[in-house]
């Protein structure tokens, strides 16, 4: 339900790429972030997320830099 709204976010930076951002693994989950300050958050899940794995970015390998910026640690697997 958010898609729109992060390519909004992101489309007025050059050199970054969303032809890769995806919905397919979407389960209905819904995250709410309040940023109190730089090192504090309040954090809302309704459930839990599907991992980042290595086979998400088996067409992304010739990328220079990956951002990830996981809510919770279990979102991106030890392999990845």
């Amino acid at each position: 339900m958010d898609l729109d709204n992060v390519k909004e976010v992101f489309k007025g930076y050059r050199g970054l790429n969303q032809s890769h951002l995806t919905v397919k693994n979407d389960q209905g989950d819904i995250i709410s972030l309040r940023f109190l300050d730089m090192n504090n958050r309040l954090e809302r899940q309704t459930g839990f997320m599907d991992p980042i794995v290595p086979a998400d970015f088996k067409n992304l390998l010739d990328c220079k830099v990956f951002v990830f910026i996981p809510i919770s640690d279990y979102e991106i697997a030890l392999d990845t």
